[in-house]
């Protein structure tokens, strides 16, 4: 087997595994499914929902980073809501543009050919994912108000598994370039990924406890929740 098409056989691996990705226990509410995307209105829209922020915004207030500059002890109800939102939207669109990527890659290992594009590509797609460890991690270590420390503890541990998940994935994305090993290499990586499928699902899940229907989730964890 060529090497070409050992990367597209393992960008494809890739690709299936990124229904954990999702982005790794962090997917905004679904919109309705089943029903065929119209790519180039979604981009129009959402440019125009953009502009109209723009107009419309009001002054923001208190950044996630200003709130928690020199605070001593548990943040209040507010403060927590305000912060997890502030680093949820940065992480949502770090995301997305981490997934486009990603998608450009396995698109782009279609090729028969080896070429500088399809590692170039391959190379974006990885620094992205690599840039959303940090974005993980702050999660970790927040001082919540007591209504929600159970949330947190899930966030914490959620936000936990997806950076050994934004690791892994990293990692295969470099495997795949060496034609000897690559192959084995991200086989045994992929694996891995589903030691972290559950805690992962828990990021989610305590965001939504906090922070509502904006934070997809399961008809079961929400099930789970209501109980």
């Amino acid at each position: 087997m060529t090497h070409s098409k050992l990367f597209t056989r393992l960008c494809v691996a890739l690709l299936l595994s990124s229904t954990l990705f999702a982005l790794a226990g962090c997917n905004q509410q679904e919109d309705a499914k089943d029903e065929p995307e119209d790519t180039t209105s979604q981009t129009e829209a959402k440019e125009q929902e953009v502009s109209t922020q723009e107009e419309t915004q009001e002054p923001a207030g208190p950044t996630a980073e200003e709130i928690l500059e020199g605070k001593e002890g548990p943040l209040t109800e507010e403060e927590y809501v305000t912060v997890l939102q502030q680093y949820y939207d940065e992480l949502m669109t770090a995301s997305s543009e981490a997934s486009h990527l990603l998608d450009q890659a396995m698109m782009a290992a279609q090729e028969e050919e080896k070429t500088a594009a399809q590692i170039n590509k391959l190379e974006l797609a990885k620094g992205a994912m690599e840039n959303l460890r940090p974005m993980y991690t702050k999660f970790i270590g927040l001082e919540a108000p007591e209504v929600y420390l159970e949330a947190q503890a899930l966030i914490e541990q959620g936000a936990q598994a997806n950076d050994s998940v934004m690791r892994i994935y990293v990692e295969m994305m470099e495997a795949v370039k060496d034609e000897e090993t690559g192959v084995a290499e991200a086989l045994v990586l992929q694996r891995e990924l589903e030691d972290y499928t559950e805690d992962s699902q828990n990021f989610s899940k305590g965001l939504h406890m906090v922070l509502g229907e904006s934070v997809g989730v399961s008809d079961q964890t929400k099930s789970e929740l209501s109980e």
